[in-house]
C-alpha cells in the first residue's frame, strides 16, 4: 500500500533534488508532486490565491496532490509556501518510505513541528 510523504523546503533547488532522487528510486513521476507559491497564483494575476476564492488555497493543494493536509499542519505548510518555500509530495510503497524520508532530510526538509513552535 502506498503512503504519502510530504516535505517542505525553503530552497527550491533542494526540493528539485529530492524529486530527482525519488525518480532514481523508481517511483513514477505521476506519484510525485511539487508545489510553489507561483502555482497558487490564479491565471492572469500576480497575487496568490486568497482562501475565499473559488477553490481556495487548500483546495488547490488537494487538487495538486490528490489529498488534503491535516488542519494542525496547514498553517505551517501554507506559511512556508507563501514565504517562497516548495512543497513536495511523494506516493511511496512501504518499502520505499524510509529512502524517500532520508532523501528529504538530506536535502533540508523543514521540521514542521519545530517551525510551528517558533
Amino acid at each position: 500500500m502506498a503512503r504519502t510523504i510530504i516535505g517542505l523546503f525553503d530552497d527550491r533547488h533542494e526540493a528539485q533534488q529530492v524529486v530527482q532522487e525519488v525518480a532514481a528510486l523508481g517511483i513514477p513521476g505521476n506519484r510525485t508532486s511539487i508545489l510553489e507559491e507561483r502555482d497558487m497564483t490564479p491565471a492572469g494575476t500576480t497575487e496568490p490565491a486568497r482562501e475565499s476564492e473559488e477553490t481556495g488555497f487548500w483546495g488547490r493543494i488537494q487538487e495538486a496532490f490528490g489529498f488534503g493536509i491535516p488542519g494542525t499542519e496547514r498553517s505551517s505548510y501554507e506559511g512556508g509556501i507563501r514565504r517562497g518555500g516548495t512543497l513536495v509530495s511523494v506516493g511511496a510503497d512501504e518499502n520505499q518510505v524510509d529512502r524517500v524520508v532520508d532523501a528529504m532530510n538530506r536535502h533540508g526538509a523543514v521540521d514542521i513541528d519545530q517551525r510551528s513552535a517558533q
